[in-house]
């Protein structure tokens, strides 16, 4: 399958997103968990993998919790996987989520991401990196 990287929000018609294939869909649409979880399904990875590897938490448990590989360099589809406290206030308790749509010449990576009081956007962050991989 070839890799299409994600610029734009995803239509309200794409069932990776907006149905009960996602495990957020309905309450948490536009959350960080939401998006990241339709975009692993967009990619290719099969449901029973995605409950099976990661958790159906808040986004702070996906790095300690996830059986997936962890490591600290960006890869194209990663899931980029921030504290509490990074992104929104410290004792939040949710971190943050978004995935690696591509790494560029200069490690710099363009992400795609959605969140609490945030719409779905895309960025480029350029190192060093303050997140964690999986």
């Amino acid at each position: 399958m070839e890799f299409k990287i994600r610029c734009t929000p995803p239509s309200k018609d794409n069932q990776f997103y907006y149905s009960k294939l996602n495990w957020e869909y309905p309450k948490f649409v536009d959350e960080c968990t939401w998006c990241a979880w339709g975009r692993l399904e967009e990619l290719g990875i099969p449901i029973p993998d995605l409950n099976k590897h990661l958790p159906k938490s808040n986004a702070e448990n996906w790095y300690t919790d996830t059986k997936y590989e962890k490591r600290s360099y960006p890869t194209t589809g990663d899931v980029l996987c921030y504290s509490a406290g990074t992104i929104h206030h410290k004792d939040d308790g949710m971190g943050h989520v978004a995935i690696v749509e591509r790494v560029n010449d200069d490690l710099s990576i363009f992400i795609s991401e959605s969140g609490h009081n945030m719409k779905f956007k895309t960025r480029i962050l350029k190192p060093p990196y303050k997140f964690y991989l999986n």
